[in-house]
């Protein structure tokens, strides 16, 4: 490619590939339900830079949506640029490194951290206790535990990885439920001590807990209420220096990105519905947003000129490019294997420097690299 087929390359991946995210292993089989009422957001502290929601129960409902879904968040999740929620296979704890720790038993996850630091942990709804985590966890990755009491939390501690802690009914007078599905924190020490804390002023009727708001939450609660559902402060210095992509993308600040399922069109009810993808991407005003839409709808008319799959020509054409106000909202539709059809186009089409690489295959995937047939 010469710079400027390069750019526009980019430019034309850019609408998908601010949202991604990369979904591992954790999500299989059945699951509990959830703790009623379950609001994702309200046990994660302030001053997180992500936040990310996932509600297991839909990502399993189908086992296209499953791998339609993984393949495209596997893909979005490589670019160099994406700083939202790490959706790692760290907490998939498969067996047989505990075999009493059943992975499928998460039927919710919630992720938040900081960028450019360590800072990050995921609460986990599930029916696992603290010594079960622990254990898994210590079988895994070679770690001891250490144990904290605050206010009548346990926070469990490692030397050199992850802490835990069960959130609900662990403060002083409320006894842990012993059996069905708890609220967990994983992830780093500090992390899991500020969820802690909010847990903390939340069982005090008299405390306000310090909870993720402003610009941060009011991105999150733009999105639809997806079963992938997150937002994040975007770098913009973390993007590739391209002449074409050039300052207009260097004006986003955050980007919020929702999947969710259609079903309506579908007169069977257990037909595979759909995949609903929806990006937010929002800049500092409205010029800008203008900006942004033009360089992605530019990529977009390349991929279609270039193109000699005609079916991913359909799936290109089904990408929808709107602004409101100084938010350029994308959206795409299709059915599993659409999207499938899309991310493998724009993978096989991605320049160097952007550093992607193929994700990883994992049992029941497909492979990514590989084009559906026209």
């Amino acid at each position: 490619m010469t710079p400027d087929t390069q750019a526009l390359a980019v430019a034309g991946a850019v609408a998908l590939l601010l949202g991604g995210v990369c979904v591992g292993a954790v999500v299989l089989g059945a699951e509990p339900p959830p703790p009623d009422p379950y609001e994702p957001t309200e046990n994660v502290p302030a001053g997180s830079d992500y936040v990310g929601t996932l509600n297991t129960t839909e990502f399993r409902s189908d086992p296209a949506v499953r791998n339609g879904t993984r393949a495209s968040l596997a893909f979005q999740g490589a670019v160099q640029f994406y700083s939202g929620p790490p959706y790692l296979r760290t907490l998939a704890l498969d067996p047989p490194a505990n075999a009493s720790l059943d992975p499928a038993a998460a039927s919710h996850v919630t992720y938040f951290g900081r960028h450019g630091e360590p800072y990050g942990a995921r609460l986990v709804v599930a029916n696992w206790s603290a010594e079960e985590t622990t254990d898994a966890l210590a079988a895994r990755r070679g770690v001891t535990f250490e144990t904290e009491t605050r206010r009548g939390f346990t926070i469990y501690r490692s030397e050199r990885g992850p802490a835990v802690a069960v959130l609900d009914g662990g403060a002083e007078g409320g006894p842990i439920p012993r059996e069905g599905p708890r609220l967990l924190a994983i992830g780093n020490g500090t992390a899991v001590s500020d969820a802690v804390d909010v847990a903390i002023a939340r069982a005090d009727p008299e405390a306000d807990p310090t909870t993720l708001g402003g610009e941060l939450r009011r991105r999150y609660e733009d999105t639809d209420d997806g079963y992938v559902r997150f937002a994040y402060r975007f770098r913009p210095e973390t993007v590739p220096d391209y002449p074409f992509v050039g300052p207009a993308v260097r004006t986003v600040e955050y980007v919020g990105t929702s999947y969710t399922l259609n079903r309506t069109d579908r007169g069977n009810a257990s037909a595979t519905p759909d995949i609903r993808v929806r990006i937010r991407i929002t800049s500092a005003d409205a010029e800008s947003a203008d900006d942004v839409r033009n360089i992605m709808s530019a990529g977009q008319s390349f991929y279609l000129f270039e193109s000699s799959n005609r079916t991913l020509k359909t799936e290109l054409r089904r990408v929808r490019l709107d602004v409101e106000g100084r938010t350029v909202v994308t959206s795409y539709e299709s059915s599993p294997r659409g999207l499938r059809v899309l991310v493998r186009g724009l993978f096989r089409n991605q320049p160097e420097p952007q550093s992607l690489a193929a994700p990883e295959p994992t049992s029941g995937d497909i492979d990514a690299t590989r084009e559906e047939p026209a």
